[in-house]
């Protein structure tokens, strides 16, 4: 939901190789319309979900706003990120879960690549 320098060396980390752009997303609506589309064409049956992330402490996870949402909750300590979350759940919770990958065409009206 923000913009933090400190969010490509948080997102390196564990041997990955070193992040160095971003997609800055001007119209988030308009980008999550996109998701949800392009979810809907590969994904039939399955609930889509979109919601701000919730920080809670994991000693008194209960505490805070609403019921606890795993797909939608992190530990506190990441509070500063302000991540905004987008989510596909299968139509069967068993089910095995396979990567996915969407292709969103052009995003120049509403999104810009900032590299560093």
């Amino acid at each position: 939901m923000k913009y933090d320098y400190r969010l490509f060396d948080d997102f390196s980390r564990g041997g990955q190789e070193p992040y160095d752009s971003c997609l800055v997303i001007r119209n988030p609506q308009a980008f999550i319309d996109r998701m949800r589309e392009c979810g809907e064409a590969k994904l039939p049956g399955w609930d889509f979900n979109e919601s701000p992330v919730t920080y809670r402490d994991p000693h008194h996870p209960v505490r805070g706003p609403g019921p606890v949402d795993v797909f939608f909750t992190k530990h506190f300590r990441y509070a500063w990120q302000r991540e905004f979350r987008l989510a596909w759940l299968p139509p069967n919770a068993g089910d095995r879960l396979e990567s996915v990958e969407f292709e969103l065409g052009p995003l120049g009206d509403y999104c810009e690549l900032l590299s560093l």
